[in-house]
This record gives structure tokens, C-alpha cells and sequence, in this order.
């Protein structure tokens, strides 16, 4: 990083003072100017993995993956390369998948290739061509999704398939079944029961109507109890609900309106909620058509009903939010967070924007959260630093707000030992009557990972921590459907 900057992060930050949540960190800065980080990964030894289009000076080109330093260079000893760009996912042995702009790879910690997955490409079976999502199970298969060719006459299957199963190799995997849209799936959302949330631009699945939204099972059959009617659109951010809904965001048109619809949540039959605030507008300034430009891009849980919503947007219902903003479970935003104007414009080819694209926990025993996306300057509306770009560092939910760590009414949870590394103890006590009560385990994504089901006003159930990689996750405890307590397990 340049010394100067350094040097002018450090003095900012030794006169700003956290006032609230989510105050930046000013001690951290990177030096990528360009263009975008699209994707997060932190590391047990304090780096972090950045997958986008980035600008670094010194290095030519335009990489797709990288690693910064704990305070914001360059990572020496972490290769700089194109392997990358799209979504990061931890894996096992500090190895790691990686999206592209149309399949999926494997990395080695030292950022390279791992040659023991084929590149998708080289299977005479798939060809690939629209890039979307990936789900990765815990043995290394990969469910890719978009548009890709298929060319397995023998069982049957040739054409353009959007859900295609891959082996722990990167092969074609003949023993599954791909699924057809007349468009592509362009995001994916596991449930704990085997299903998932698919969303895109097509209007059949498999020959039935389908407009944007379904529910599949685990093998990619349709599930027909799930209908959304909606009319026009497609969504951009899914993250499921424990009752088995969803909420979205995106841009939606329903059969019956004529509104577009950017935040809402689904139930579990593919209803609008009707108790669900859906009346927010999401706009962006600095462009032409800006109604149409702004975008939904994540949607994250990060505490008992606190949902963070990242995006391409500066205004909610005409005020200032740059690119990041939080909502309850109901719909309503809560103004007392992310204050300030947020995420600040940068010019690409033209083109001037902004945008978050995601948030999560920064996974060092610390309560702080890392932001990503593409912007130049952050105003926490303490401190406008000028020098942030594409990756930053806040301050957690407990910066001068007690309340939000004290024990809530409802019960307990404690985590121990923590952190851990081959078990973990989930310490609880409910006390108000036990109804469909469980412990949940997601990811620092907000992806579950485990529900164990709660039948007992107390217990002290054991997780197997070696089931899941290195790092941070959430976990909490629900009760009647409501969350009684969270808390944070690290896994060495």
C-alpha cells in the first residue's frame, strides 16, 4: 500500500471515536481502485480473499483474485490471478471454491488452481455458457446453475440445462439429472430439508409455468406447492426463512398489480406476506433511469430480527442510504443504522456508481464486519473517509449500543469451548414454553448449515465442529419462531 495512505488511514482513524454500529474502521484501507470486489473470504491468519475485477497498482491486467493483508495491502505470498471473480466458498484443509463468470473452480490456500478439479470445460459432457450460482455440498460436488450445455445422449439429456450437478473432481455428473428452464437460474438458497430457492430470468421449469421464483427438491424436482404468480421480473438476493419462506430481493411484478416490487417476503406457498413492508423505493442517483438500474444485490441476517440489505442504490424512499441498509423481519427499515451517506461514487468507463454487495462477520473473535462492493469513500456519518475503496472494515452491533448485547428475556445460550475445533457445546435454557424450538448453525454468509431440534426447556447439546471449515459462524436459538439469543462460534 502507498505510505502516504497508510499514513493518512492511521491519522484519520487515531481522531475518530465509534459512536454507533457499524462505525468504519479507518485503520483499514486498500489500494484497489478499480473495479469491483464481488466477493469476500476471511482467513485464519487474519488475510483476506477478494474475488471481482480489481485494479492494483503495480500489477497489470485486471485480476480476478487476490488476498489482502489484516491492515489492506497486497498479499505477497498469495498468487494474483484470473482463476476468479464471482462467488468465494470455504471448503476443507484451507482449500476454497471460487466462481467465474460462467463455471467454478477450486483453489489452493496459496491461490492457485487445485489440479485435482478439472476445469468444468475440459468434460466433453458440459459446455459451459450464461454463468449464475453454486451451491457446494460438504464432499466437494457442486451444484452449478445459468445456462450450459449438456451433451449426454445416452441418458438423455441434450441441450441447455440451468441446474447441472458436478462430481468432487469437477466432472459431469452422470448419476444426476439436470434441469432445464427456458432461460437461466441466476442465484440458488439451500433449506435445511434438501431444497432450494431458485430465481432467474425464465418463465417455464421443466415445461411448467414458472416465472422467476421456485422452490425445488434436492434432486431439482419442482415443488408445485410453491407458486409466487408473479408477472414480470426476477430476483437478484434470496435468503430462506426458518418457516420455509423466503425473503427477496429484486424486481417483481405480480399477477395482481401493476407496482414493482424490490424487497418483499415470500411464504411458505409462495404468497406475498401481507404483514410484510413492501412498499420501499430503491433508487440510484447517479444514473440515468435510476428506478431501473438500482439493484438488490445481498440480504443477510446478522441478528435477531436485524436484516442487513446491500445493493446498487443510494436513496431509500428518497433518503440517503449508500448502498447498505437494515430492516426488520417485518419490512420496516431501521433508520438507526448505517447512518451517514454510506457508499461513495467511482467512475468506470463512463460510468459513475456505486453499490454493497455484501456484509459479514469479520471472523476474528472481534465483533467487527467486513462491507464489499464497488464505491470510493465511506461516511458512516462520524467519519467520511475518502480513502476507502471496494473493501471495509465497521465496527459490530455492540459499539455503544448495550441493549443489543444484553441476555434477552426469552432464554440463554451459551457456546463453549469457543473457540473450537473438534466439538462445541450449545449451553441453552428456554424459558417460556418450548414450540418448534431448535439451534440453528449458518455460515458468516447466513446460509444454514445445521437445525438441531429442541424438545426440552434446557440442554447442552453437542455440534461437531470438524464437519465445516475453519472460521465464523452464527448461531442461535428459536422458540415459537422467534430468535431468543444468538451468539458467534469460532472453529480453529
Amino acid at each position: 500500500m502507498n505510505l502516504l495512505n497508510v499514513l493518512t488511514c492511521l491519522a484519520i482513524g487515531s481522531n475518530a471515536f465509534a459512536q454507533q454500529p457499524f462505525d468504519l474502521d479507518t485503520s483499514f484501507c486498500t489500494n484497489i481502485d478499480l473495479v469491483v470486489v464481488g466477493s469476500i473470504l476471511p482467513l485464519a491468519d487474519g488475510r483476506l480473499v477478494v474475488s471481482g475485477l480489481m485494479e492494483f497498482p503495480g500489477i497489470s491486467g485486471q485480476p480476478a483474485l487476490a488476498a489482502l493483508e489484516p491492515v489492506g495491502s497486497l498479499a505477497p505470498d498469495f498468487a494474483v490471478t484470473g482463476l476468479g471473480g464471482a462467488r468465494l466458498t470455504p471448503w476443507q484443509n484451507g482449500l476454497f471454491y471460487v466462481g467465474t463468470s460462467s463455471t467454478v473452480r477450486r483453489i489452493l490456500p496459496s491461490g492457485e488452481m487445485d489440479p485435482s478439479f478439472i476445469g468444468m470445460n475440459t468434460d466433453p459432457m458440459f459446455s459451459s455458457g450464461q454463468g449464475g450460482d453454486y451451491h457446494l455440498y460438504p464432499d466437494g460436488r457442486v451444484l452449478l446453475t445459468g445456462s450450459h450445455g449438456v451433451d449426454d445422449p445416452a441418458r438423455g439429456h441434450v441441450g441447455l440445462y440451468s441446474l447441472i450437478w458436478f462430481t468432487n473432481t469437477g466432472h459431469y455428473d452422470t448419476t444426476r439429472t439436470p434441469r432445464d428452464t427456458n432461460g437461466a437460474i441466476y442465484r440458488i438458497a439451500p433449506l435445511p430439508n434438501g431444497q432450494f430457492y431458485c430465481g432467474g430470468a425464465f418463465t417455464t421449469y421443466e415445461g411448467v409455468p414458472a416465472y422467476g421464483l421456485v422452490r425445488v427438491e434436492a434432486d431439482g424436482t419442482l415443488d408445485t406447492t410453491f407458486n409466487a404468480h408473479i408477472a414480470w421480473g426476477q430476483p437478484w438476493a434470496l435468503l430462506p426463512m426458518p418457516d420455509g419462506g423466503v425473503l427477496v430481493g429484486g424486481d417483481f411484478r405480480f399477477e395482481a398489480g401493476t407496482d414493482t416490487l424490490r424487497l418483499m417476503r415470500f411464504l411458505p406457498n409462495g404468497s406475498l406476506d401481507p404483514n410484510f413492508n413492501t412498499s420501499h423505493t430503491f433508487t440510484s442517483t447517479y444514473r440515468t433511469a435510476a428506478n431501473q438500474l438500482s439493484m438488490i444485490f445481498n440480504i443477510i441476517q446478522i441478528g435477531p430480527d436485524l436484516f442487513a440489505v446491500c445493493g446498487a442504490f443510494n436513496r431509500i424512499d428518497g433518503n440517503v442510504h449508500g448502498g447498505i441498509a437494515m430492516f426488520d423481519s417485518t419490512g420496516n427499515l431501521l433508520e438507526n443504522y448505517f447512518q451517514g451517506s454510506g457508499a461513495g461514487p467511482g467512475t468506470y468507463m463512463g460510468a459513475t456508481g456505486s453499490a454493497i454487495h455484501g456484509i459479514m462477520p469479520t471472523g476474528d473473535g472481534s465483533d467487527d464486519y467486513w462491507i464489499w462492493g464497488s464505491y470510493h469513500g465511506y461516511d458512516d456519518g462520524t467519519t467520511n473517509d475518502t480513502l476507502q475503496r471496494m473493501v471495509s472494515r465497521l465496527h459490530g452491533l455492540s459499539t455503544g449500543v448495550a441493549e443489543h448485547v444484553a441476555p434477552l428475556p426469552g432464554g440463554s445460550l451459551l457456546i463453549r469451548p469457543n473457540p473450537a475445533n473438534t466439538w462445541a457445546v450449545f449451553e441453552y435454557r428456554i424459558v417460556e414454553p418450548v414450540k418448534d424450538a431448535y439451534i440453528r448453525v449458518a455460515g458468516i454468509d447466513g446460509r444454514e448449515l445445521t437445525r438441531i431440534p429442541i424438545t426440552a426447556p434446557e440442554g447442552q447439546p453437542v455440534y461437531d465442529t470438524r464437519q465445516v471449515a475453519k472460521g465464523a459462524y452464527t448461531v442461535e436459538l428459536v422458540n415459537a419462531g422467534k430468535t431468543v439469543e444468538a451468539g458467534k462460534l469460532v472453529v480453529e
